[in-house]
């Protein structure tokens, strides 16, 4: 199952969100007539939509799903129906989603695949899937589908199935190829083709892995297993993992084809996140931390310091009070213990190179937005960089007429949303010191009147505005509009 997103967390706080952000994955499988056909798996959060009432005291949302397939601009394939949620009496109790499968066969070719979601009881609510794909399998050599993750499963209860069902059983897929806490089972379903026609021996082995998914690759916690196979046209590759040790961190589920000489004959790999609540700890623990030769041992007092503050923009809530306790406290070698505790609970695997590269990470934020008053990672566009990574793109209105300087970032795709902005602004016109006014993102900071502060911060202009409007009037030169930021992100 082709990996879509990284990250991830779904639900917001209130009932209707502002944002609305459907969840795309996809797989592509294989008849034993050798027709490909791909599998759409649809996720739509139901804080994201509308519900109305459409019984006595009860309440449904709809969403109308467009799905096309198109070979240049033509369609090849088009399915366009609405996707009803549950009726619900509670309209406080939206801690579920909206989801939904669908199977398309296709000829062998690449396509453009085209999902169009739009909320029927709120019409200004878009959101567009489009992604580029491959369909088919060689023939005479061994291929392996795309690996789907399941969100649970069950026996196949009745004799004709549902669209969910293959091979005896109900499969229902995790959309989000994300592992939360309380889930510590990962089972996946794959497909094997042709093995009866490319293998000399009949027998062959079917090897599963979870590894690092960085360039170490590494197989973690011996969760490693393999299934002996006898060649035929389809063999399924459906097992599961127990991953309740599992730490939080990104990683890959592996499936490999051998034969009997261990010799690789195809693999096949998705991606995942897992989020693993670490045990709570407290700061008299930090103390048993042993630290010799360690990645920290050779930090300076000034240099353990620094690097425990520049942890504050990726660390929960509770790190960032350990983190201030331990700042005010000034005890560097507590420092040291803390950082070495945080990264190797984060990622027991590569805490070194991990480590190193956020050092690389904080120097970049401190040459771009650092300032005389703050490190760089003190900085709201640090924070939201060390958070999210670089931003796709920039509208810099630096010297724009009228305005006081501002920049607004974009991020193709941030966790499970589309199109999010983050808009920051210097109302001082002094030095580096950029602040967050808006973003699309969930749970930051949100004001879709920004552009009102942004152009009443130059003196002299027009104070008394409309601050009901949502905007001001376009003029020459105005980059405000540039990746539709009143619209919001999808």
């Amino acid at each position: 199952m082709k990996n879509i997103l990284l990250l991830l967390f779904l639900l917001s706080t209130s009932m209707l969100s502002s944002a609305f952000s459907p969840v795309v994955n996809y797989a592509i499988f294989s008849t034993p007539e050798h027709k490909s056909y791909v599998e759409t798996y649809l996720l739509v959060p139901s804080k994201d939509v509308k519900f109305v009432a459409v019984d006595e005291g009860k309440f449904q949302a709809t969403i109308e799903v467009t799905i096309l397939f198109k070979q240049e601009e033509k369609i090849v394939q088009f399915d366009k129906y609405l996707l009803h949620s549950p009726l619900i009496e509670d309209l406080k109790a939206l801690n579920f989603n909206l989801t939904d499968l669908k199977r398309n066969a296709l000829e062998d070719g690449t396509y453009t695949l085209d999902i169009l979601f739009r909320d029927t009881n709120q019409i200004e609510k878009e959101a567009r899937y489009n992604k580029t794909i491959e369909v088919g399998f060689e023939k005479d050599k061994i291929a392996i589908s795309d690996i789907m993750l399941i969100d649970s499963y069950e026996k196949k209860n009745t004799e004709e199935g549902t669209i969910y069902t293959k091979n005896g059983y109900n499969l229902y897929p995790n959309v989000l190829n994300y592992f939360g806490n309380s889930v510590n089972k990962l089972s996946f379903y794959a497909e094997i083709y042709h093995t009866e026609k490319a293998l000399e021996e009949p027998d062959f082995l079917v090897v599963y892995s979870i590894r690092l998914s960085n360039n170490n690759n590494k197989i973690v916690q011996n969760l490693r297993s393999f299934k002996k196979k006898k060649a035929a046209p389809v063999n399924i590759a459906f097992s599961e993992f127990d991953i309740n040790e599992l730490p939080s961190g990104n990683y890959n589920l592996i499936i490999e084809v051998r034969d009997k000489k261990n010799k690789l004959l195809a693999a096949k790999a998705v991606f995942f996140q897992r989020s693993k609540k670490a045990a709570e700890y407290s700061l008299s623990d930090i103390h048993q931390i042993d630290i010799h030769n360690s990645f920290v041992a050779a930090l300076t007092d000034e240099e353990a310091d620094y690097y425990l503050r520049s942890i504050a923009p990726i660390g929960d809530r509770q790190t960032k009070d350990y983190i201030q306790n331990l700042a005010e406290g000034k005890n560097p070698d507590l420092q040291r213990r803390f950082i070495f505790n945080f990264w190797t609970q984060k990622y027991p695997f590569d805490a070194d190179e991990q480590f190193e590269h956020y050092q690389a990470q904080i120097r970049k934020v401190e040459d771009l937005y650092g300032s005389q008053i703050f490190d760089g990672f003190e900085t709201d566009r640090g924070r939201v960089y060390l958070q999210h990574g670089p931003p796709n793109d920039i509208a810099d209105g630096a010297n724009e007429p009228g305005a006081a300087p501002y920049q607004i970032w974009q991020y193709y795709q941030l966790g499970n949303q589309s199109n999010v902005q983050f808009v920051f602004y210097n109302p001082n016109f002094a030095d580096n010191d950029y602040e967050l006014i808006h973003s699309t993102a969930r749970g930051e900071l949100r004001d879709d009147r920004w552009q009102m502060r942004v152009f009443n911060s130059v003196k002299g202009r027009n104070n008394n505005a409309d601050f009901d409007q949502n905007g001001v009037k376009s003029h020459y030169g105005t980059r405000v509009n540039e990746f539709g930021t009143n619209r919001g992100g999808n």
